[in-house]
């Protein structure tokens, strides 16, 4: 039976993730302990929540989200359960090349830590948009052109049953309103009001400026399994596509579907869901069962997945 460890990005890092795990599984507490000694950011703060997601995600998010997968691959390496394949979204693709060996724990905290450094906003501000588009149409062809200063961040793929798939779209806030006052249909383009960060897009290059040192101080390494992403059509075999890869999270658009279609080369039968994630573009994404491992319950669910596969048993 082939095993994959899939980790999403976003900002899914509700209030509560990881509490639980952190009390009763001595592992996730090794994990938070050994988080907290490499980026400075104690272990309660770990487990405790600021008002706003974008402030939250910078000074202690990505590191959380990072601790709990983490230490979700330890309970299960506890029992003898390895995945055959991982695959990361978005900044999820630096945590699944710690999974494969391709780096090390300590340096990915360390580079998570310096997000707290970089401005969330660098410029005018920003925003991101969700387009609706047909299945087998060019988003920008579909949307009659974008004007300069959006660009396409995220394919997620399809959604209602195939009959269309979703795109998110990121730029300067004026010319989202530009781009959805041209569409003029609230059902085919979706802007919220507010400003945003335009992740996954040209307007991050400051972040990815100020990473940029610390990458090329790190020591990348040939991955120890099949690692896959959705920034490129390709599965990672040496330390240079990796550190390219981690370069470019920041500033370069990613696809679901993409790493989803590459990751089916290794006839996965299962693929555990590690940490917070959009569930449900998972599951309708791949042809094979997807259980999403977020907390000790589905700790539970996991392992009797695994059973009737006949690769183990587990008592919560």
């Amino acid at each position: 039976m082939t095993l994959a460890y899939l980790v999403d990005g976003g900002l899914h890092d509700r209030p509560g993730l990881g509490t639980d795990l952190h009390e009763h599984c001595p592992a996730v507490r090794e994990v938070y302990r050994q988080a907290s000694a490499w980026t400075g950011a104690p272990v309660d703060r770990l487990l405790s929540w600021g008002p706003d997601p974008l402030t939250e995600y910078r000074e202690v998010g990505a590191i959380r989200r990072s601790a709990v997968v983490l230490g979700l691959c330890d309970v299960l390496a506890e029992k003898g359960i390895r995945p055959d394949a991982v695959a990361g979204m978005s900044v999820g693709a630096l945590t699944a090349a710690a999974i494969a060996g391709a780096v090390s724990r300590r340096e990915l905290f360390e580079l998570l830590a310096r997000l707290r450094e970089a401005p969330l906003v660098s410029g005018p501000p920003q925003g991101m948009a969700t387009l609706f588009v047909p299945p087998g149409v060019d988003p920008e062809e579909f949307a009659g052109g974008f004007p300069d200063g959006v660009w396409v961040a995220v394919e997620i793929g399809p959604v209602h049953g195939g009959a269309t798939r979703l795109v998110q779209l990121s730029g300067r806030q004026d010319a989202l309103r530009k781009l959805a006052a041209q569409v003029a249909d609230e059902e085919k383009l979706q802007l919220p009001p507010e400003s945003f960060v335009a992740f996954h897009s040209p307007l991050r290059a400051h972040v990815r400026e100020l990473l940029e040192p610390r990458i090329a101080a790190m020591d990348f390494h040939a991955p120890e399994i099949p690692l896959y992403g959705g920034m490129e059509p390709i599965r990672y075999e040496t330390a240079d596509q990796v550190r390219e890869m981690v370069l470019r999270n920041q500033t370069d658009p990613v696809s679901l579907p993409r790493m989803l279609g590459r990751l089916g080369e290794q006839d996965v039968e299962l693929s555990f869901l590690l940490g917070p994630a959009a569930a449900d573009l998972y599951t309708g994404g791949v042809a094979h069962e997807v259980v999403q491992v977020e907390n000790r319950e589905h700790l539970a669910e996991a392992f009797e997945a695994l059973h009737e596969f006949g690769r183990t048993s587990w008592t919560p």
